[in-house]
């Protein structure tokens, strides 16, 4: 297994498909006990993510955005800079069905 980063540049631990359904169990209790997370990779190409549910979704970037709002209701005057910069370096949605 290698440490990765994940798209939301969490620490995630790349493991194979074959080693995650050796191991699927031991997996699953360590993302609900120790809230890790894994990258599955199929021949070196990355397949899935197993993370704990919960974390990093739409709703909870939503939630944290309303509550910045309502503490500084006016973007600090690097906000722009900083939201170009990660919209420059996000990579592109790739289509599965597109093969």
């Amino acid at each position: 297994m290698k440490i990765g980063l994940s798209d939301n540049l969490a620490g995630v631990i790349e493991i194979t498909a074959t080693d995650a359904a050796r191991a699927f169990r031991d997996l699953l209790d360590r993302v609900e006990q120790a809230g890790e997370s894994f990258r599955i990779t199929r021949h070196g190409r990355a397949i899935a993510e197993l993370s704990p549910t919960g974390t990093g979704g739409v709703a909870a970037l939503q939630e944290f955005l309303q509550q910045h709002h309502a503490r500084y209701p006016e973007p600090d005057e690097d906000w722009w800079d900083d939201i170009s910069w990660v919209r420059e370096r996000r990579r592109p949605i790739e289509d599965p069905w597109d093969r």
